[in-house]
């Protein structure tokens, strides 16, 4: 059953059809990471993927499954680095402002920080945008773990 209005000419019956087929998949949120880039007011370095298509794994951080990308941020830094491509991949990954989107098993998504989101608000547009977040089930939490100097290598 179509759900527009039949035109008499079939190419536009046929880009009208497209545009309804892929309307699922236009809204399909992400998971992953990122890191902000101050100067640039943009994110980069981003890597994620959509989160229908990642499995909920029980986290004993959290008490509760939840879904993210794959990728740690030191190992996206490390390969970018000996890439050399972007100049933005250099020095110590965790001087750099970066968060991770999750979902969690009821279907809210929460985008982890650290404290220097305070100092750029409009980061947070950006970072709904790209990960195609639903803005009424999105919260953003803030983490030592992302605040700037932090990371694994400082924590274990």
């Amino acid at each position: 059953m179509k759900i527009f209005k039949h035109r008499d000419d079939d190419d536009i019956n046929t880009a009208i059809e497209a545009m309804i087929d892929s309307m699922d998949e236009q809204d399909d949120p992400y998971v992953g990471i990122f890191w902000y880039d101050e100067e640039n007011d943009e994110l980069f370095g981003i890597d994620k993927q959509p989160a229908s298509d990642r499995q909920f794994y029980n986290s004993s951080e959290f008490g509760q499954k939840v879904k993210t990308g794959r990728k740690l941020h030191e190992t996206i830094w490390k390969k970018e680095f000996m890439r050399k491509k972007d100049k933005r991949f250099t020095g110590d990954y965790t001087q750099v402002p970066r968060g991770r989107v999750f979902e969690f098993e009821d279907g809210t998504f929460v985008v982890f920080t650290g404290e220097w989101i305070n100092n750029y608000p409009g980061v947070k547009s950006l970072i709904l945008e790209e990960f195609d977040l639903p803005k009424n089930k999105t919260t953003f939490k803030k983490d030592i773990h992302w605040d700037l100097g932090h990371g694994w290598s400082t924590e274990f």
